[in-house]
């Protein structure tokens, strides 16, 4: 990554941590959102923090979720129609 440890600003991370997760940079966009999110707690930020930590987990829960898939029971009839 091209920031350094100390020196930026936890807003400026988030956003090149956005910018690089719509890019296809996921991983790398991931680890500078988190690291934003702790910058923010250290600051005692915890509404910013919790946002940022939400992101992270929706996110990864719906990469880790198996697709849904139509099944035959919504075109079924009722069977007393």
């Amino acid at each position: 990554m091209d920031l350094p440890e100390g020196a930026s600003p936890p807003e400026e991370m988030e956003e090149i941590g956005f910018k690089y997760v719509d890019s296809g940079r996921v991983k790398e966009g991931l680890k500078l959102i988190l690291r934003a999110a702790r910058r923010y707690e250290e600051r005692k930020d915890y509404e910013d923090a919790a946002r940022l930590f939400r992101y992270i987990g929706r996110y990864l829960a719906r990469k880790a979720s198996p697709p849904r898939k139509l099944g035959r029971t919504c075109l079924r009839r009722h069977p007393f129609t």
